[in-house]
């Protein structure tokens, strides 16, 4: 998995798991922003942790940080594991699916709406 790969999965994976830390006017943003997304995994990274730098955003950072952490530290677990012969390292697997990161990104904003606020709360 390259690093980039590793930065969004790290970034859907605070998204599916701690949606609850993105206010509603975060979340308006962060759909600007996949909305707008360039087609580059580079770039794609880069405008992701831009986002995150606002100082109001300091805990979904956090937890993007932690994520990041474990998901580096399986992977190169894993890839000690899987060393060929003479220690050589194994060709890369692309995505299974096939999907760009872009993709991915918007899928997991799609599958994660915003929680309710307090007036639908009331509603209910």
């Amino acid at each position: 998995m390259s690093i980039y790969q590793e930065n969004v999965r790290a970034f859907i994976e605070v998204i599916n798991s701690n949606s609850d830390l993105i206010s509603a006017g975060d979340r308006e943003q962060l759909e600007k922003l996949i909305d707008n997304l360039p087609e580059d995994d580079a770039d794609i990274c880069e405008q992701i942790e831009e986002w995150l730098e606002d100082e109001s955003r300091a805990k979904i950072s956090a937890a993007y940080e932690e994520k990041l952490d474990e998901i580096s530290c399986s992977s190169s677990t894993k890839s000690e594991q899987l060393l060929g012969l003479g220690g050589s390292k194994p060709p890369s697997i692309p995505n299974a699916d096939n999907t760009s990161l872009k993709q991915q990104i918007q899928s997991c904003i799609i599958i994660n709406p915003p929680p309710p606020t307090e007036k639908e709360k009331e509603e209910k």
